[in-house]
């Protein structure tokens, strides 16, 4: 059976489900014993993962354990633990940094050649962090630091014996409690958003999850080939002209300004009053038709009242040799009754 663990890092670090404020809050509790960590992540900001890879350095007796899919920011949690097990179905993967690049704005020379020069700074911040997180790497397996960046090239999700070879573990167990790797159709999207490759395991030969994460693997792909989709540029396109201006995308976050906000719930605000008008515009409307249509069926109900009526009998006396009157043609009181009703009907 497994422990009881001191702490459960699920989900993505440095987001909402964990940070290294929490690790050190319960670190302190624990500063005179073993602290153990159970470890479920895809990954998240490598910063937060190096600063918990520190603080469970600096107490100095941490077990983490991990089950499930781990990645990223994950393993690099860990590399500051006293003691690292893994799940024997678990799966393990290292890659290299990256931030997301994203720009939709037209650009003169001087213009482009600003944004060149960003990148490249962006380049070599990333050089700099992924040879950090190798030397990390390379410490705890105790190979060089060559070998660990080339694994991170490769980006291939490692099994729990393969990660045991590599050195990252320190030991395989069976706990029965131990969840196995699950993905779902929006962790595959999320997966293949940021750039991570899809395990094997997540995907059964023509499932709609195996469509959906080629599908999504070929929109978000990084190879240097293949050009980037289209299809969300008029939604940006749309955006920014509600906004005012581009948007700022920098260090896997964007950037919008107080006055681009304001902007953004006056639009919302304004379509907001002009549905509420349409909708009691529409209201209205179909309260005239229904009043028209009652009005309608009372006529027809009465013009059929009169056509029911008998006859009026004529009090004219016909003499020799005059016309016959006509039995058929309605008396003028009923002709005027019926043309009156008519002149009330409702026009469209």
């Amino acid at each position: 059976m497994p422990k009881n663990y001191n702490l459960h890092l699920k989900g993505s670090v440095g987001y909402w489900n964990f940070s290294s404020d929490q690790v050190s809050y319960v670190l302190d509790k624990y500063k005179d014993g073993e602290v153990n960590v159970l470890i479920n992540s895809l990954g998240g900001y490598a910063y937060e993962g190096m600063a918990i890879s520190s603080l469970f350095r600096n107490h100095g007796n941490v077990h983490v354990h991990y089950m499930g899919a781990n990645a990223s920011a994950a393993t690099i949690a860990s590399m500051g633990a006293k003691r690292v097990s893994m799940d024997v179905d678990a799966i393990y993967l290292v890659h290299q940094c990256s931030n997301l690049v994203f720009e939709w704005d037209y650009f003169n020379a001087d213009e482009l050649d600003k944004k060149i020069k960003d990148l490249e700074k962006q380049k070599k911040n990333l050089e700099v962090l992924d040879c950090t997180i190798a030397g990390m790497y390379a410490r705890r397996c105790k190979k060089p630091q060559a070998d660990l960046l080339e694994l991170m090239k490769h980006e291939t999700w490692l099994t729990a014996q393969e990660a045991l070879e590599w050195g990252f573990v320190d030991e395989i167990t069976t706990y029965e409690d131990d969840e196995k790797p699950g993905f779902d159709d929006a962790t595959v999207s999320a997966m293949a958003s940021a750039g991570m490759p899809i395990p094997k395991c997540a995907l059964k030969k023509d499932s709609p999850l195996s469509r959906i994460a080629k599908s999504l693997g070929a929109l978000f792909s990084q190879d240097k080939n293949t050009q980037p989709s289209n299809i969300i540029m008029p939604n940006l396109e749309t955006l920014e002209q509600v906004l005012g201006g581009s948007i700022s995308v920098a260090d896997g976050g964007a950037t919008l300004q107080q006055q681009q906000l304001t902007a953004i719930n006056d639009r919302i605000s304004a379509d907001a009053a002009t549905i509420a008008d349409k909708d009691k515009t529409i209201e209205e409307k179909d309260r005239v038709i229904a009043d028209k249509d009652n009005t309608i069926a009372d006529l027809n109900k009465k013009v059929k009242d009169l056509s029911n009526l008998p006859a009026v009998p004529s009090a004219s006396v016909v003499e020799p040799g005059g016309s016959t009157p006509d039995p058929d043609r309605p008396s003028d009181d009923v002709r005027a009754n019926v043309e009156d009703l008519l002149s009330q009907l409702p026009d469209y």
